[in-house]
């Protein structure tokens, strides 16, 4: 060790900056203190935000791992909406605050490792290089670490130790940088798509209809006009032009390939649906009707009772087997009906209390070429396999036949007579002789001339005039039976959903398997963060003043001169002598100070005391 100058000059020039040096040994920085009650506020401190981020990390994993979902229903903060928008600046903001205390954990566990390294005495890892105050850096910056190993393989050689310590620091980097893409995707709830682990079986109430009429139309036409023959007739009139609607796009689905069950209404979340079985059938045409409310209100009582799922989702979509109305019509040649006339209907009695068919006779019409037809409209109940979607709590439902255009052949289930078909049927025949009338004063052969349009596209249709009203039939029955107000209950009697429910909802955990890759990031932060917990429970300090630049200047101006640094500055041949120099901490025997020597020259200092505090010489 080389001694420090003792010429007057430098004399008289130590006493006249005493009072400044007396200043900096009475300052914080000028201290060695190790005991855990004197930096108790600073340890707890440092204690409480690695709990707290081992906390977080943990919390974040468990909820990935159960695939949490969360039913978010905070719609405003200090008076501001929730929106996508403020969702991703709270997001960053918690991000950050967690790479903070991340950061903080491991400079911490670094700056302890250093410091217990530099006042240890005797042990194999006594002492730090240069090179190893840079140890934070290279747990939290990929490309410190980086750095610090081609610098240390140059000066020191590529050891094994060299190639552990980079790769151990290089992972925990490299997880500190992607902990945000980690925390996004395993720990906080987004909006997704989920499927229910497992075989789930949802039991769906069961829709049961217990009549209809259309007494919605009536309560319109009272709120326009009010009471009397006239609101009767606007009642009406509004009916068929709903009725009318159902044709706007009749031929396009005729036409379309490949034939089946195809939905006459393009806006799919309408509230009523009529569906139509565009195959040749011969003489019979058949079709369902529909109303989306059902599903709705499916949604809503599996929000409230059902699985944990689908309480916390806003939206869901699967298959749904519901029962819904159905007319079929069947039409016959009738070479019996007038020359002249309208068309009749065969109301069903007020008396028959099981028949579900009433009959519709077209007149022959002679300028037409039509030779009259007698048809059988059959009313029933059916269950038809539904594809649905419902998003964001929309108050209606998307709803297809087609299992969005893959499969237009489902098969339906037709169900037994029940006294509620009669009563439904007498309804059906009523409001369909009266709408017909409304229809005939536009045209008074309109169905006629809807069918023989019919048979210039469809060929097969040709084989008869009859044959080709009765599709035309099953779209005006069936439209009817969708736009009327549905009396229904739900039984408690319950029916199974037909395939799984996607439910849309809030939820943690990774969906694609890339994304378990935020599951190694986030074990390797806890095992790091755990790591300088336990380090600072066990030792219960805090890192040296000297590790900080101010510490450090203090340091370096009140320790002897090292030799090895002096001489690597002088342009010796001892760069690498420098880089594999042992730094530590010793006190001076019989006095409580200390300096920072070279632990390989060895001078006669004495280890550091627990218990005790030091200054710098």
């Amino acid at each position: 060790m080389s001694k420090l100058p003792s010429s007057n000059t430098s004399t008289a020039s130590t006493n006249r900056s005493r009072p400044k040096q007396h200043k900096v040994q009475n300052s914080d920085l000028s201290r060695v203190n190790l005991q855990w009650r004197h930096n108790k506020w600073t340890w707890t401190g440092t204690f409480l935000a690695q709990s707290f981020a081992i906390g977080i990390i943990v919390t974040a994993i468990v909820l990935g791992g159960v695939k949490k979902v969360a039913a978010l229903k905070v719609r405003t903060i200090f008076g501001n909406e929730v929106d996508p928008d403020l969702q991703l600046a709270l997001l960053g903001v918690f991000n950050k605050v967690l790479d903070l205390l991340v950061t903080k954990a491991l400079t911490n566990f670094a700056g302890l490792l250093i410091t217990m390294s530099m006042v240890a005495q005797g042990l194999h890892w006594s002492g730090v290089r240069l090179a190893d105050f840079q140890l934070g850096e290279e747990l939290t910056k990929p490309w410190e670490s980086i750095e610090a190993f081609i610098q240390r393989g140059k000066t020191l050689g590529w050891r094994r130790a060299g190639w552990m310590r980079f790769t151990t620091t290089l992972i925990v980097s490299i997880c500190v940088l992607l902990q945000g893409l980690a925390m996004n995707t395993l720990g906080y709830p987004k909006e997704r798509w989920l499927t229910d682990p497992g075989p789930v079986q949802h039991p769906i109430p069961l829709f049961t209809g217990r009549g209809m009429d259309w007494s919605n139309f009536a309560d319109q036409a009272h709120d326009l006009v009010g009471a009397g023959i006239i609101s009767h007739s606007i009642a009406n009139a509004s009916i068929a032009s709903q009725v009318l609607l159902a044709f706007d796009h009749f031929r396009e689905h005729m036409l379309a390939e490949p034939t089946g069950w195809r939905l006459l209404d393009y806006v799919s979340d309408s509230m009523p649906q009529t569906a139509i079985d565009t195959r040749f059938e011969g003489p019979t045409s058949r079709g369902l009707a529909m109303q989306n409310q059902v599903v709705v209100d499916i949604f809503r009582y599996l929000h409230a009772n059902g699985t944990a799922n689908a309480r916390a989702a806003k939206g869901w979509n699967g298959d749904l087997t519901l029962e819904v109305p159905s007319a079929s019509a069947s039409c016959d040649e009738n070479n019996n009906t007038t020359v002249s006339g309208s068309l009749t209907v065969d109301t069903i009695p007020l008396d028959d209390e099981l028949s579900t068919t009433f009959v519709v006779s077209i007149p022959r019409l002679s300028e037409q070429a039509f030779a009259g037809a007698s048809c059988n409209v059959t009313f029933g109940r059916m269950r038809y396999p539904f594809g649905f979607w419902i998003t964001s709590n929309a108050p209606t439902a998307f709803v297809v036949v087609d299992q969005y255009y893959t499969h237009f052949n489902a098969s339906i289930t037709p169900l037994p007579f029940q006294p509620v078909d009669n009563t439904i049927a007498k309804a059906l025949s009523i409001q369909f002789a009266s709408t017909v009338s409304h229809l005939e004063t536009l045209n008074p052969n309109l169905l006629v001339s809807i069918s023989h349009t019919l048979q210039t596209y469809r060929p097969e249709y040709n084989i008869s005039d009859s044959v080709a009203l009765a599709p035309v039939l099953a779209v005006l029955c069936n439209r009817l039976l969708s736009i009327a107000k549905w009396n229904v209950t739900y039984s408690s009697d319950h029916q199974i959903a037909s395939s799984p429910i996607i439910w849309q909802l809030f939820g943690s955990g990774p969906r694609l398997k890339w994304e378990w890759i935020a599951v190694i990031i986030l074990a390797v932060l806890l095992i790091a963060v755990t790591t300088s917990l336990g380090f600072s429970l066990v030792y219960r300090h805090v890192p040296g003043e000297w590790l900080r630049p101010g510490g450090m200047l203090v340091a370096a101006n009140l320790s002897p001169e090292i030799e090895t640094l002096r001489a690597a500055v002088e342009g010796a041949e001892n760069e690498k002598e420098m880089a594999g120099m042992q730094l530590v901490v010793r006190s001076l025997p019989g006095r409580k100070r200390v300096m920072i020597c070279d632990a390989n020259i060895r001078p006669l200092t004495g280890p550091i005391e627990i218990s005790k505090e030091y200054k710098w010489s």
